[in-house]
């Protein structure tokens, strides 16, 4: 019993909040896609903000400065979106270009094809079926 009231609060709780995220956004930018692609892209901005000053802190100066650019370039990609107008698609390319490209950079430093940053890859290809818009 204890649990499962635990469960729906907690359930509750997050619910609340992706709500009150969803309508902070402009209204033509609430649809599904627009709401996932800000999470996915404030995900991504966060945890390559959060990776730089650790891996510049051990010694991985060139992983630092390619977790970087990559915040950075997802950060403009937010702007882009956010200016919206056609330019959603050229900020989808962007978020899934830095993406890889970050992934791939990484990847051949810390051991090519075996390394463990591999594992992110097979993330990045399954966003654009959150992301992109439907005919």
């Amino acid at each position: 019993m204890f649990r499962t009231h635990q469960a729906h609060m907690l359930f509750t709780y997050r619910e609340n909040l992706f709500k009150k995220f969803k309508l902070s956004l402009l209204l033509h930018l609430q649809n599904p896609e627009d709401f996932c692609f800000v999470v996915f892209a404030c995900t991504a901005c966060l945890g390559f903000s959060l990776m730089t000053p650790w891996f510049w802190h051990w010694g991985w100066v060139d992983t630092a400065i390619s977790t970087a650019i990559g915040a950075v370039s997802q950060l403009f990609a937010l702007l882009i979106w956010r200016r919206g107008q056609g330019l959603v698609w050229w900020s989808q390319v962007i978020n899934q270009i830095v993406s890889i490209g970050v992934i791939l950079f990484n990847a051949t430093l810390i051991g090519g094809v075996t390394s463990p940053v591999m594992t992110w890859m097979a993330k990045v290809p399954i966003l654009p079926f959150f992301t992109a818009r439907r005919i």
